[in-house]
């Protein structure tokens, strides 16, 4: 964002210490998935990215934005500009009017052969982990539509990224501030200042988790948010499942090659490698090129 020439800094880049989560991916990650989820991303070339509010725990985003209201209050206290002040508190208040926005995550973790992924994502180990390309879904981010980010759980990393985000709204509101008595539309400034912001926070929003979730070592694909306008933008009502979800389509990855999925691991279940030579040529089928199969190595059977 910017006014008249001057730059307002409110991009994530701007947040000192963006890099905890904005960081190089490892070379591959792995989305955990029973049988059908698998059949269902390989023939329709797509992945599905669940909107925030649906996904199981419903209080992610209320996470961050409670720790962002309790940062912004002790921030708050020590102002003395009473309208910088206000305008932080308002800020802070309003957050609470974004639990419900389209942004829409697909998960993945750092390790292919993780037990608690099995019993959670991989329908208690009857399931697949796929191993992707983590690199081809990071350039997704020149894109603008999503980006690939690291999920933080350390207390003290969060502390950082809040009071990050506190100091590029201020820091903003500063910048503009110096031309107030000159701008005969300063409330207008104001919020839209807070119109971005509040997209910045809720990009960042999701990489923020309790420290509880730390063994998942998970990765996110978060889009920025989308209308239900979009033609990519769905949702789905049936008796087992009602959700809203955004399909990434994998052309826009690669739509010639599809060598981002580098292979699949079949979870620890009866006859895993009949599953993995069927699972194989379903790949090959559907033209993708990848290079190995695995089978879990955990000695566990649902």
């Amino acid at each position: 964002m910017s006014e008249e020439g001057v730059r307002i800094p409110l991009n994530f880049t701007d947040i000192p210490c963006h890099k905890l989560f904005a960081s190089k991916p490892p070379e591959s990650i792995f989305h955990y998935t029973d049988f059908n989820g698998m059949s269902g991303i390989v023939e329709s070339k797509s992945l599905w990215l669940t909107k925030l509010s649906y996904l199981n725990d419903k209080s992610e985003l209320k996470y961050a934005i409670d720790r962002f209201k309790f940062t912004a209050e002790i921030r708050a206290s020590k102002i003395n500009n009473s309208e910088k002040k206000e305008f932080l508190e308002s800020t802070s208040k309003n957050l609470n009017n974004l639990e419900n926005t389209n942004i829409c995550v697909a998960s993945f973790c750092e390790d292919g052969d993780l037990l608690s992924q099995w019993r959670s994502y991989g329908n208690d180990g009857s399931g697949v982990a796929i191993e992707f390309n983590a690199n081809a879904l990071n350039k997704l981010s020149n894109t603008g539509l999503m980006n690939l980010w690291k999920c933080v759980y350390s207390e003290q990393d969060q502390h950082l990224i809040v009071d990050g985000l506190v100091d590029i709204l201020l820091n903003s509101f500063d910048v503009v501030y110096k031309s107030k008595e000159i701008n005969e539309n300063w409330e207008a400034t104001k919020k839209d200042i807070q119109g971005y912001f509040n997209t910045t926070f809720l990009r960042v929003a999701p990489v923020i988790k309790n420290s509880h979730f730390r063994e998942e070592k998970e990765w996110r694909l978060i889009t920025v948010s989308r209308p239900f306008t979009d033609e990519n933008w769905y949702a789905r009502v049936s008796n087992q499942r009602v959700s809203e979800y955004y399909k990434l389509n994998f052309d826009l990855i690669d739509a010639a090659n599809y060598y981002f999925i580098q292979g699949v691991t079949v979870g620890p279940t009866n006859e895993p490698w009949m599953k993995a030579d069927a699972i194989g040529v379903l790949l090959r089928k559907n033209g993708f090129k990848h290079k190995h199969m695995h089978v879990s190595q955990i000695p566990y059977r649902s």
